[in-house]
């Protein structure tokens, strides 16, 4: 880890090559050690190199969760970022963007946790990730339509996606329905965003 990042440049012109090689597998294994040192920005800023090469080499991102080990090192990002006591809050949130869209189903249940700023965080990642994220995010409310902050968050980050596909606008004229006021007012709000 710090050879890569003392010399960063080196290592990225080699990814840039190709990705089979020796200082794929090296950068790969390095991103282990950046996330266990909570060097947050040098692994969002490794990891977006990596999925871009990836992209280059194969053409889609599908299968980048498999070769690159970053479902492995899923549950240490989760866990960091609920950390309320950590010194590196807002920096792993900056992985957890970066990550977003690799296991954002994993991100739902934190729409409903504890900690506001977390909350409100994983909301706008979310709604950053856009319309692949819908399916999931109507199901969560739908699970848990009586914890009506719940319902709400997830009204306002289809808004904030902007999508008006007809599975969006049915779940909304449902929730216009929902008994608190709150949920409600968001829906009318969400209606102007799309």
């Amino acid at each position: 880890a710090d050879h890569y990042l003392n010399n960063r440049e080196a290592y990225w012109d080699a990814l840039l090559q190709g990705w089979d090689g020796k200082e794929t597998e090296t950068l790969l294994s390095v991103l282990g050690v950046l996330l266990t040192r909570d060097d947050f920005s040098s692994f969002s800023e490794l990891l977006g190199r990596l999925y871009q090469a990836y992209q280059k080499a194969f053409g889609a991102g599908a299968g980048f969760i498999n070769v690159s080990g970053i479902e492995e090192i899923r549950e240490v990002i989760l866990t960091k970022v609920q950390a309320r006591r950590m010194s590196k809050r807002k920096e792993m949130l900056q992985v957890l963007e970066s990550c977003a869209g690799l296991f954002s189903e994993y991100l739902f249940p934190l729409c409903a946790h504890e900690d506001i700023w977390l909350r409100r965080n994983v909301c706008r990642i979310l709604a950053g990730v856009g319309e692949p994220v819908i399916p999931g995010l109507i199901q969560l409310a739908m699970d848990r339509k009586k914890n009506w902050y719940i319902v709400r968050n997830v009204v306002m980050i289809l808004g904030d996606i902007g999508s008006a596909d007809d599975t969006v606008v049915h779940f909304l004229r449902r929730c216009q329905q929902h008994p608190e006021i709150r949920v409600r007012e968001e829906v009318i709000s969400t209606y102007g965003k799309i």
